[in-house]
């Protein structure tokens, strides 16, 4: 997972955002989350995962979730939502960690949803040098910022790994830079985003 300026520029390009959610199968755009982190951040904002807005078939974090193929952004979110929370006693939330060249794009679509009701939990890069982080800033209710960098997966479930100089073998890398989880409710933030930091607890939430 790395930020790529050349596909920064095609994304202003005339191409769909669907055509350019396709991200040809890099790893870079693809990579999952690990389940621990995601049952420790449920924990940690106290909300319950019901539908995962960008998902592949085998990395889903929910029962119910959109891929490619549905396209998110022709999605009517806010009825999904509705529908799912029908059947649940507490409210829940949707979940995103798209492509990391599109970032800004979905969190300007949870902003738009969360306006209809809609409660979502992203994952994203910390970057607040970026245009786009700071934009998040102003408009997400809170940001869970881990106390470390977190190993993904590569889209098929296995993980990152590099040879090791000293002994040849393989070992697991973390990510190439840290990430953090932004949640949109429905209502205003005040124009600041509230900073919770918790760490990183994966032997806990490890089945």
């Amino acid at each position: 997972m790395h930020y790529d300026p050349e596909r920064e520029k095609e994304l202003g390009s005339e191409k769909s955002l669907a055509s350019s959610f396709n991200s040809n199968d890099r790893e870079a755009d693809n990579s999952q989350t690990p389940e621990w982190i995601i049952r420790q951040i449920q924990d940690v904002a106290n909300i319950e995962i019901a539908h995962d807005v960008c998902a592949r078939k085998n990395s889903a974090k929910a029962k119910s979730y959109w891929t490619q193929k549905d396209d998110a952004f022709t999605q009517n979110w806010s009825k999904k939502f509705y529908d799912l929370n029908a059947h649940y006693e507490q409210v829940n939330a949707f979940y995103m960690n798209p492509p990391f060249s599109l970032q800004g794009k979905f969190q300007d679509k949870a902003l738009e949803e969360s306006k209809l009701g809609v409660v979502t939990m992203g994952c994203c890069s910390h970057s607040p040098d970026r245009d786009w982080f700071q934009k998040m800033e102003k408009t997400a209710n809170y940001l869970f910022v881990p106390d470390g960098r977190i190993q993904f997966n590569k889209h098929d479930g296995t993980k990152f790994t590099r040879t090791d100089k000293k002994t040849g073998r393989e070992v697991s890398t973390g990510a190439a830079f840290p990430v953090c989880f932004p949640l949109w409710l429905p209502y205003p933030n005040g124009g600041q985003v509230q900073i919770i930091r918790f760490k990183r607890d994966q032997k806990r939430y490890s089945l």
